[in-house]
Order: structure tokens, then sequence, then C-alpha cells
């Protein structure tokens, strides 16, 4: 089970050495894109117990959901090293009509771009199910993979533990160590460790951005097209494009005014490289989030 390039955090790593184990814990029958979509419905599911309900019985049980939830996001990368691909296998209906999504259009998808849509999704609704909290926080956490994906673009491997911000571990484990202060009640605690979440997003974004060389950026697609690009800057490519839309749309649920990152994602957004590249059926994944987040509602500013 070989970890691409892009995947350089130490703690791959070590959790490669269990890969074998770990991939016996869930059904054998499930894809890596139906444990993704199981990750996204446990942790949603979670969240909703905890921000809905007073009960500190039930708030506790939502966050077991929730680790149940990120817990499978370990799984479906393992799942898909093992399989060589990501594949579905018919006769699981019941993930697939809790998140409003057909076997069909779910057996299509790009499995790395379902599963960072599932963890992007994750993040925001942590945040957009939250009370008092800058409209800012949760649109931070899609900013150090648009960053990274425009690195990757230009063939430089980015490191995934980012030494001015951190990763996107850190960033879970700081989401744990707040929810479980909010579920106790201390809620101005779970709020400075929501702003640390912010101001390390925003830090490993600006450190990224650093390191693009946007002349050159601008110039691509190279001479030859796109069939210039190796598989990795085809990958980050197609992801650049899919983050920039999801961006997009979280700027809409939220009515957010334009953040600091605002100019740079504008001048990436016109890079007409972009403009050739057809999302295909990950496009029908925005449907899916607008369930999540209609357009309508806004979170709720301090």
């Amino acid at each position: 089970m070989n970890l691409s390039k892009a995947q350089n955090n130490s703690m791959r790593k070590i959790l490669q050495i269990f890969e074998p184990i770990l991939n016996r814990i869930i059904d054998s029958k499930l894809s890596p894109n139906e444990i993704s979509l199981l990750g996204l419905n446990k942790s949603i599911h979670g969240l909703n117990k905890i921000f809905n309900s007073k009960n500190i019985s039930v708030k506790f049980y939502g966050f077991y959901l929730f680790s149940f939830g990120e817990f499978l996001d370990l799984l479906d990368g393992i799942r898909a090293r093992s399989q060589g691909k990501a594949r579905s296998v018919k006769g699981k209906e019941k993930t697939h009509q809790k998140l409003y999504i057909s076997p069909l259009t779910l057996n299509t998808l790009n499995g790395q771009l379902l599963d960072g849509f599932c963890d992007r999704v994750k993040e925001f609704y942590y945040f957009y199910k939250k009370t008092n909290f800058n409209k800012q926080f949760g649109i931070s956490c899609i900013l150090p993979s648009i960053a990274r994906a425009a690195n990757e673009l230009l063939n430089q491997t980015v490191s995934e533990k980012d030494e001015k911000g951190g990763s996107m571990l850190d960033r879970t484990r700081l989401i744990f160590i707040s929810l479980f202060f909010y579920i106790l009640g201390f809620t101005k605690k779970s709020l400075q460790i929501d702003q640390i979440i912010y101001e390390r997003n925003l830090a490993t974004f600006s450190n990224r951005i650093n390191k693009i060389n946007f002349e050159k950026l601008e110039k691509y697609p190279p001479a030859g097209g796109e069939k210039d690009l190796n598989e990795f800057q085809k990958k980050a490519l197609i992801r650049l494009k899919f983050y920039l839309k999801l961006y997009k749309e979280e700027q809409l649920v939220c009515h957010s005014e334009q953040g600091e990152e605002f100019q740079f994602i504008k001048k990436l957004d016109q890079l007409k490289i972009l403009k050739s590249v057809n999302l295909k059926n990950e496009e029908k994944l925005f449907s899916l989030f607008n369930n999540f987040f209609p357009i309508n509602k806004c979170y709720h500013s301090q």
C-alpha cells in the first residue's frame, strides 16, 4: 500500500505499518467512496446532536459519532490503496440515500476529490453550527488546500505539515479539543481554540502562496497544453478547480465579507488553464453541499 508523494506527513508513514489491520475493521463490501460518505454522515449526525441538544449525554453520544466519522476518514484511503482504485459495490443503498447521492453517481466520482470534499464539509459544518464565531473561521479551512493545489500544479511538492501553520491532522485535533470544551460548557475556551485554528489556517495559506511563482502559473498550460503536465500536476489541476468552486459555495452560504485571501483567490480563479477543466460528475457534489447548507441561510455572527 504505497503513499503518493503528496502524502508526506510523518504520521501517515507510521499508520502505514498498520494499514492491513485497519483495512479489516470495516465491512469489506464497502468501497473507499462509500466509506468517505459514511464518515461524513456520522460526523454531521454527531455535530447535530452536540449543537442541537441541551442534554449532556446526547452531546457526548454526538461526540462519539463525530469521532467515529473522523476515524472512518483514515480508512477510506487505506481501502483505496488496498484495492488499487475507488470502486463501488452494489447492495449498499442506505449510505447513499442518507446523503442524497445515487450509487451510480458515487461509482463515477473521483475518490480523491470526494475525500477532500468530505473533509472540508465536516470542518465547515462544525463552524456553521456554532453561534459564537467569526464567519471567516469556517471558510479558512479550505484555504490551505487551495494553496497546496496551486503549488502542486507547478510540480512543487508541499509538506502536509506546514512549518508556519500546521497540518489537517493538527486542525482535526484542535476541533476535537474545542468540541470537548464546548460540551462541558466552557464556550469561551472553545472559541479561543477556534481562533487558533483560524490563525493557523491563514498562516499555512500565506506560507504556501509565498512559494508560488504566479507569473509562471499565469502562463500555464505549457506549449504542449495539458498533455505536458505529469499525473501529479493533472491531479492538482482538478483539485484546484474543485476547491475554488467549493470556496465560492462557502462564501455564498455565509454571505461572508471578503477576507484577506480574496484577491489571491480571484487571481487563481482567472487562470486560463482552469477554463479547460471539466469536473464532470463531481459537480453533483455541490448539490449535496447545498443540502447541508441552504444558500438562503447564513451563519449567526457575533
